[in-house]
């Protein structure tokens, strides 16, 4: 049996192959690989998952499900034909997402799109307000993993654990506290390259992997991080600014606000064991460099965001 009849038979559909050399969003690392399919004039990607994923995507898929039940723009698996979102034949383990259409990110032009920023406040207000059960994990620790990382790096880096060492002294305080702070659940990866934007708004978000029960500026910090490192000038434009704004106005996690600059260089830590397991010394050596001027200017990047008002 071909993948496509394979697939057909267990999402009860009509597949046919889709055209090639598509371009889609998203990280190419979180499958084996992936193909559009269509039924009819409507397309959809095919992933073919690692088996050690299948648990984990199959809850993922309960809960897209009921954040698109809920109205918010994801990509929500489709359901197979036994009720699940994970389809098995023999070893392989595929799933199914539509096929969103949506317009390029040109960058570094969209860091000027205050439309933008608004568009991401939104998506996460919508966030917080919706309720998801509780996942079969405790509360992401991002203390606990930072300290887990700097015990490696002690003894397989240790040149370059003392470079981050006064990093980490700089933040505990903070991380310690933020670990008392409500937590709500969170995409995990929110940046911009892991959105479907359609003209105006969002057309969808993509890649929940990394999601959970977090602290309620993980999200914030997160996207915010990932636009200051393509240049840290970024972090004073109009998306930032009117992402941080809409935000603000609506008194999210109003508790931790005032620490964004820190709760940014806090999970560039775990951006930097990301570039530590691909071996990229260039990476390394730019993280280094960003989480060296966060620590340097925490205070003036919160005074230009208007956050100590």
């Amino acid at each position: 049996m071909s993948e496509i009849e394979f697939l057909s038979s267990a999402y009860g559909r009509h597949f046919a192959r889709g055209q090639k050399n598509v371009t889609f969003a998203g990280s190419p690392q979180r499958c084996l690989h992936r193909f559009l399919i269509q039924e009819g004039t409507e397309l959809f990607v095919a992933e073919q998952i690692r088996p050690s994923q299948a648990v984990r995507r199959q809850e993922i898929g309960h809960i897209l499900h009921g954040l698109r039940q809920s109205g918010l723009a994801v990509t929500a698996y489709l359901e197979t034909q036994e009720g699940g979102y994970v389809a098995c034949t023999g070893p392989d383990f595929w799933q199914i997402t539509p096929f969103v259409k949506s317009q390029p990110l040109v960058r570094p032009d969209y860091v000027f799109d205050a439309w933008r920023g608004e568009a991401l406040a939104d998506f996460l207000l919508q966030l917080a307000a919706v309720r998801v059960d509780p996942l079969q994990e405790p509360r992401f620790s991002l203390r606990a993993y930072i300290v887990s990382l700097l015990e490696k790096m002690a003894r397989n880096e240790p040149d370059l654990w003392q470079r981050v060492q006064p990093f980490f002294s700089f933040i505990d305080e903070l991380l310690q506290i933020s670990e008392q702070t409500a937590s709500v659940f969170s995409h995990g990866d929110f940046h911009p390259l892991n959105i479907l934007w359609g003209q105006t708004g969002i057309a969808g978000v993509i890649d929940w992997e990394f999601c959970g029960y977090k602290c309620q500026m993980y999200d914030v910090a997160n996207l915010v991080g990932c636009i200051g490192i393509e240049h840290p000038d970024f972090l004073e434009e109009q998306l930032v600014q009117s992402f941080l704004d809409r935000l603000g106005q609506s008194g999210y996690a109003h508790d931790l606000v005032r620490k964004l600059p820190l709760l940014m260089l806090s999970l560039r830590f775990a951006w930097l064991s990301e570039w530590l397991r691909a071996r990229d010394k260039d990476m390394i050596e730019l993280e280094l460099a960003y989480m060296d001027f966060l620590c340097q200017n925490s205070s003036r990047l919160g005074e230009k965001w208007g956050l100590w008002g």
